[in-house]
């Protein structure tokens, strides 16, 4: 289930991971491994740590979009950059967790709303989580920019806020029905009228 290959000096990944069916963590941290072969890990994975390494272009990543069950991908402190990575990024269907600390792509314009309006089944970036104001206002940014953004915004935190209220006005209906049912005094017939 679990593979422990960090501080090994590996420069590659070799191709026989791909007949391990069960196993669902992958850890080269701390590696030299620049590339990914395709076809070279199992569809298993739901895990792969691969920060500290020598990684570069989208390329070189591209293999481990083709994992469908991968869920979390730390990719701190390589040397990702470039546009194409964020084209790549949205190819990973069921990516949830994504750590890209200490990489050249940070520092990409609206690096953050990018990849969050792509990226539609994240729920953390980097250190901190996706909250659903997050990526309502990003997919609105990237339809419409910053007055989209900010009116999605405003619509969320006014639909939340109705909400709010139409969950009180149901409590306090439902709690002056419970008083009226027990203040109800018995007819002859020792029913409540």
């Amino acid at each position: 289930k679990a593979l422990y290959l960090n501080c090994n000096m590996l420069r590659r990944v070799d191709v026989n991971l791909a007949a391990n069916e069960n196993l669902s963590h992958l850890n080269l941290a701390t590696n030299q491994i620049s590339s990914f072969e395709p076809d070279g890990l199992p569809s298993s994975l739901n895990t792969i740590l691969v920060a500290a390494n020598c990684l570069e272009t989208a390329a070189s990543i591209a293999p481990l979009a083709d994992l469908p069950n991968l869920e979390v991908l730390d990719l701190q402190n390589n040397k990702l950059d470039g546009e194409d990575l964020f084209e790549l990024f949205p190819r990973f269907r069921s990516l949830r967790v994504l750590y890209l600390i200490g990489n050249p792509i940070q520092r990409a314009e609206y690096y953050r709303k990018r990849l969050v309006s792509r990226c539609s089944a994240l729920t953390y970036l980097d250190t901190s989580p996706v909250e659903d104001l997050e990526k309502r206002g990003a997919e609105a940014w990237a339809i419409g920019g910053r007055d989209a953004e900010l009116e999605a915004r405003k619509k969320y935190q006014d639909d939340k806020r109705a909400a709010q209220r139409a969950a009180t006005r149901r409590i306090a209906a439902e709690r002056a029905a419970r008083r009226a049912a027990a203040s109800l005094a018995p007819d002859g017939s020792g029913r409540k009228v």
